[in-house]
């Protein structure tokens, strides 16, 4: 048995589960997601709820114990044992990959080393018409295999929270100007669809662009996740969600990035972004 557990928005939920989702393919083992952290977890919600995981999740942890840990999933509770393995920093441990039946992750695990091999089964699981919106769908099929580009902008939470904006730097203007120009120069006839949590900057922001609309019919957190898919090239903001987006394509095209995904120097050595992407200053 291989657990995983769950923390933070959809795109950290995201490389949490597919590293253990990978480890468990690798070691030929059932996955657990440990999701009992949500219970109490205020800033953000399990997200992975209306994908088809085909795991075991454990709502409410009961008991823990040394190598025992009992959690509420059924009548009788679900009984799991494992030793923690736990994040020794943002970068690539190989270690993990090393590990044998028994073991509970406990991470964020931001490198696509961990579960490269299966992308094309996280893509499947993850990229699901059935969780977005009709809307999201249409946009979807009428973007498919066009010369379109993602740009996402996320300011949301990196603005409003003094403790969230001292980690993560706010990708502005001159980045999205930058990254936009890169990818002219590289496919002509561009039409790029900007998403964001702040409508009102990006429609203000990206005004002077021709070849750029603002798409406004999310009616949930998952339809600009999944639209940003269908989009042919990318280019995401220092965010989780958006590098999901980019990195579930069946074909990446251009994948723009910034090349600071973290304030701080230290935690800035982070594996995040692979090297075949386009770094850009933030």
């Amino acid at each position: 048995m291989v657990v995983t557990r769950l923390l933070g928005g959809f795109g950290n939920q995201l490389f949490q589960f597919a590293t253990g989702y990978a480890l468990a393919k690798q070691i030929n083992e059932n996955l657990v997601i440990d999701a009992s952290a949500f219970s109490d977890y205020k800033t953000w919600p399990f997200a992975l709820d209306n994908f088809n995981l085909r795991v075991k999740v454990l709502r409410k942890r009961l008991l823990t114990l040394p190598k025992l840990e009992m959690s509420l999933f059924s009548d009788p509770p679900f009984l799991i044992r494992g030793t923690p393995f736990v994040e020794r920093s943002l970068r690539f441990d190989k270690t993990l990959t090393t590990l044998k039946s028994g073991v509970i992750l406990e991470g964020y695990w931001q490198s696509e080393n961990y579960f490269s091999a299966y992308k094309a089964e996280l893509s499947n699981i993850f990229i699901d018409p059935k969780v977005a919106s009709r809307g999201a769908v249409d946009f979807a099929e009428k973007c498919q295999g066009r010369n379109s580009c993602s740009v996402h902008v996320r300011r949301g939470d990196f603005v409003s929270k003094g403790d969230a904006i001292s980690i993560h730097d706010v990708c502005g203007a001159t980045y999205f100007d930058n990254a936009m120009q890169q990818i002219r120069e590289l496919t002509p006839d561009i039409v790029f669809y900007i998403f964001s949590d702040d409508q009102e900057w990006a429609k203000e922001s990206f005004a002077k662009f021709k070849d750029a609309r603002v798409v406004d019919i999310s009616e949930g957190f998952y339809d600009d996740f999944y639209m940003m898919n269908f989009c042919e090239h990318s280019i995401i903001a220092n965010s989780t969600y958006s590098w999901w987006a980019a990195w579930l394509k069946t074909e990446e095209g251009i994948i723009v990035a910034p090349s600071r995904w973290l304030n701080d120097p230290e935690l800035n050595k982070i594996e995040i972004v692979p090297d075949r992407w386009l770094k850009i200053d933030p």
